[in-house]
């Protein structure tokens, strides 16, 4: 058994009747998490010699502000360096998160580090994260699927323009068909009575989509709203403005559970009657204060019980993430969401697996590489969701995108997975499908095809949900890789293209959820 106590605990664990003996383990397997986010690390391109940012987790019984205090005064008295160990915005009074800031001189970072694993509050340390959305801008060298529409090999078709009063977003309704939600919203089963979780970056709630009259969400839960019945900032609130109409939150937030306000448009959610328990976890600088174009970053609670806590007090028990981190797809967060969903098991979380695929196998994102959430991976959308489509062999929707990250994870587990239709939307996409499984098992749908309260579940157990969308899954045939030789040609393009020939796997996981694979009426 491994545990994280005092030398005085230790001496009476000893002293117990039961035990034989207790190991005082090195202080350097503190390092442990920073070493698998390491692997990474060491793959980057960059040279330069200089210490990273950590993240410093401590044991959960110590008060956070007196040890942040404790190892500052300490590292500034070693190094002459001042506020080089700092708290996490809103991190917990005990057990919070410490950082570690990143410093060009070397030794000085490791003296640094050396007081900080030497510290008996100090549970584990590791790479300080750069939480990115899965949205493909994020990438520095732009995905093939990108480059193709760029560059006019194949142009995106436009379906449904949907108009709000201040902005208009297209809708590609070929996805709803894709994954056969479309008989599950002709019985209208489209998330009754159901809170779903999404955190991301900020929320527009003037969109048609969102549109209510009440205002009182903010911070505070609002059970009467139409949509959205509550609206956390955790980082900062710029994000908001109203200039930037939008963004990658409202973006998935459509997908997952938009529905008009003014009934003059169609409703884009596929779980259109859900309503939304956001957390934005977007940060701008204040010069971006209603100006599009500029960039958001993320930042997430340190504990993942503050990750959650305020949606789950207002009835969210599915949750989309549609963005995560690099390097260790098992971090410290990571672990913390897995004991989360274990000593929560009506839980469920839904995560993208990342847009790293390009770089090849272990490139899993985190949390998406804990154990009890769903991965999603990107699949291509139907070939009739392109005007013009030359190579349709392989564009379609039986082709893995190259971008979507392939696993396994690092310690050999499956992931992803699913995969769905889309970057970013891929994660919304299977969230919105879990919330209409719940309403089919919550109203006795799944025994005879018709509501029936007699056989309607009143616990539903995340585990179930997530163990049928992974049975509904159909295999995909291949991936897409871009030619050696840079794409010239249909032939050049499907010759590449790789052959999934096992099923599940490291490319699809379980491949694409169905409904019509699950449900019959």
């Amino acid at each position: 058994m491994l545990v994280h106590v005092s030398a005085s605990i230790g001496d009476e664990i000893l002293a117990l009747e039961c035990v034989e003996s207790v190991t005082v383990l090195p202080a350097i397997l503190k390092l442990m998490p920073f070493a698998k986010s390491s692997y990474a690390l060491s793959r980057s391109s960059s040279k330069k010699k200089e210490g990273p940012a950590l993240e410093i987790r401590l044991a959960k019984v110590v008060n956070t502000a007196q040890i942040q205090s404790k190892l500052s005064a300490r590292v500034t008295k070693a190094t002459g360096i001042k506020n080089l160990i700092t708290m996490q915005s809103s991190t917990a009074e005990t057990g919070g998160v410490l950082l570690q800031t990143a410093v060009d001189d070397y030794d000085t970072w490791t003296q640094a580090l050396a007081i900080v694993l030497d510290d008996e509050a100090v549970e584990w340390v590791d790479l300080q994260q750069v939480v990115k959305t899965g949205s493909l801008q994020s990438l520095k060298t732009p995905a093939l699927e990108q480059r193709l529409l760029r560059q006019r090999f194949i142009e995106e078709q436009e379906f449904v323009e949907v108009e709000a009063e201040h902005t208009s977003r297209r809708l590609d309704d070929y996805i709803q068909d894709l994954v056969g939600v479309n008989i599950m919203q002709e019985h209208n089963i489209t998330g009754s009575s159901i809170v779903v979780g999404i955190t991301d970056t900020g929320l527009y709630i003037d969109h048609d989509q969102f549109d209510q009259e009440s205002r009182n969400m903010y911070d505070d839960e609002d059970l009467t709203a139409r949509k959205v019945i509550y609206y956390q900032t955790f980082a900062n609130d710029v994000d908001e403005a109203e200039g930037v109409t939008c963004g990658h939150g409202t973006h998935v937030s459509g997908i997952l559970a938009g529905s008009s306000y003014s009934r003059k448009n169609s409703d884009l959610g596929i779980a259109s009657s859900a309503r939304i328990a956001f957390m934005d976890i977007g940060k701008q600088e204040s010069r971006c204060a209603g100006t599009s174009g500029c960039d958001v970053s993320l930042e997430t609670p340190g504990e993942v019980t503050n990750l959650m806590k305020a949606q789950v007090a207002t009835g969210a028990k599915i949750f989309s993430f549609s963005w995560g981190t690099g390097a260790n797809d098992y971090n410290t967060q990571t672990q913390q969401v897995d004991e989360y969903i274990y000593d929560n098991p009506q839980i469920l979380i839904v995560v993208a697996a990342g847009n790293s695929g390009e770089s090849g196998d272990y490139t899993i994102s985190s949390p998406s590489g804990a154990k009890n959430v769903i991965s999603v991976g990107a699949s291509l959308n139907a070939a009739a969701s392109f005007s013009s489509t030359p190579c349709q062999s392989v564009l379609n929707e039986n082709t893995v995108a190259s971008f979507s990250s392939i696993g396994p994870t690092l310690d050999g587990r499956q992931k992803p997975d699913l995969v769905a239709p889309g970057t970013s939307q891929a994660t919304p996409v299977v969230a919105g499908m879990a919330v209409l499984i719940y309403e089919w098992l919550r109203d006795g749908w799944w025994k005879n095809g018709v509501a029936d309260p007699t056989y309607g579940m009143d616990t539903i157990p995340a585990s179930l949900i997530k163990a049928l969308l992974l049975h509904s899954g159909e295999a995909m045939s291949r991936r897409l890789i871009e030619p050696s030789t840079g794409v010239t040609s249909c032939v050049a393009l499907e010759a590449s293209a790789k052959t999934l020939t096992s099923y599940p796997d490291f490319n699809q996981g379980y491949g694409k959820p169905t409904m019509l694979n699950l449900v019959s009426f």
